[in-house]
């Protein structure tokens, strides 16, 4: 009987680390008898976050690295708060609207092992209490987030991924759309739509402001896609009552990208939509 508990949680574990996080998540708990496994994630409300903690723990991963085709890029991963010592570290990919793919684990001082139909082009290493992930001769296909995860006193530790782009960098375009009258009218309501295309590395933050103050309420931002040419999108939408957006008069997005000393601000007036 506890062969066959033991069994069907080790089958569920394994069906949550193969699924994605959703949005919002902080922590999924798997107990086992006397065993138990923690997946942190913390992601926040824009849907990323470069670190995980629990307690005093946390794992570490830069949010997103760049690299050309052809070329070897690294991924750190670090824990702190306590000893890595001969643990394994646990390398994940995933695609966007994929789940997540097992590529490999590494313990200190040891080979990489890899699972089935991984090509010998990754490879994991681990340094003190730093793991790190190589990918040489990086394909176009190569892009994706990268996940590691580390074992610590019974608890399973997640980053939330690395980002890794594959190309030249770009910067973005980008677009402001204001709202329809035919929304403020029949519904009362107000969106504008920030349209961010054409960027790579795929991280960008974005920043809305009404008559130069920042606004957060009623801002909605959808999840990075990536496009078939490995440049990264995204669109952000700030919804206001009618009343507001006619006690207003300037609209701006701002979008910060590694390619940009300063943000790019794109603005609209309201009595020019009229």
């Amino acid at each position: 009987m506890i062969v066959k508990s033991l069994l069907r949680c080790l089958s569920y574990f394994e069906n949550v680390l193969k699924h994605p996080l959703e949005r919002g998540a902080k922590v999924v708990v798997v107990c086992c008898n006397s065993f138990t496994w923690v997946i942190a994630s913390n992601l926040d409300d824009k849907g990323r976050t470069n670190r995980v903690s629990s307690a005093e723990i946390t794992v570490n991963q830069p949010p997103s690295k760049s690299t050309s085709l052809g070329g070897t890029v690294q991924i750190t991963c670090t824990l702190s708060g306590a000893s890595l010592g001969s643990t394994a570290i646990s390398w994940y990919q995933q695609k966007s609207g994929s789940a997540h793919r097992y590529l490999l684990y590494h313990y200190a001082g040891s080979s990489t092992n890899r699972a089935s139909g991984v090509p010998d082009r990754f490879s994991g290493s681990v340094s003190g209490n730093t793991g790190t992930l190589s990918i040489s001769r990086v394909e176009s296909g190569d892009a994706a987030d990268y996940y590691c995860a580390m074992w610590n006193n019974y608890i399973y530790y997640f980053g939330t991924g690395t980002k890794l782009s594959v190309g030249s960098p770009r910067e973005p375009s980008v677009s402001l759309l204001p709202p329809s009258s035919v929304q403020i009218t029949e519904k009362n309501t107000a969106t504008l739509v920030c349209l961010v295309s054409g960027f790579n590395p795929g991280t960008v933050e974005i920043e809305w402001t009404v008559d130069g103050s920042v606004k957060g309420n009623g801002v909605e931002t959808s999840w990075i896609q990536q496009e078939t040419d490995n440049t990264f999108s995204l669109s952000s939408y700030l919804t206001l009552s009618a009343s507001e957006w006619n006690s207003h008069e300037r609209y701006s997005c701002g979008v910060k990208h590694e390619t940009q000393a300063t943000p790019f601000q794109t603005s609209i007036s309201r009595s020019s939509c009229m």
